[in-house]
């Protein structure tokens, strides 16, 4: 069980700093008629277990002991973006995704959102500021 945890930490760790390095998969979205734009990908999870309940919960201890900060209200672009990025799924009640939005696909900061699907668009979300430097920071606990 610790092995399999530490390993999708370390996998969910490597995605993210992935995404926020030159080559990563955000993918770029925009909608001109209402000045939104941005970047954004989502991960799934998982569906509503106990254990991957208990990986996120894993997941967001590592996440809150960088100093990241909390994040309870977000701009109506940055909502757009994560609905985007989560539209490319063929997403079901009560699966688990993490999103990552952010200004461009060079962007060295951004929002990761750890969501739960409520029903057709209709989701839960808790976020969260990163930083590249988290992000190594992070990576850099993981390989310890």
């Amino acid at each position: 069980m610790r092995k399999t945890l530490a390993s999708f930490l370390f996998l969910s760790i490597v995605c993210l700093y992935n995404t926020f390095s030159q080559d990563g998969d955000l993918k770029l979205y925009s909608d001109y008629k209402n000045g939104f734009k941005g970047a954004a990908q989502a991960i799934f999870v998982g569906e509503d277990k106990p254990e991957i309940q208990e990986k996120l919960q894993k997941f967001l201890s590592v996440l809150l002991s960088e100093d990241v900060q909390q994040v309870s209200k977000i701009t109506k672009n940055n909502m757009w973006l994560l609905t985007q990025a989560l539209n490319e799924w063929d997403y079901q009640k009560d699966e688990y995704y993490i999103a990552i939005v952010a200004e461009n696909r060079w962007a060295t900061n951004g929002l990761l959102f750890i969501v739960k699907i409520k029903g057709k668009d209709d989701f839960e979300w808790k976020g969260f500021y990163i930083s590249e430097k988290v992000l190594e920071k992070m990576n850099d606990s993981l390989e310890e």
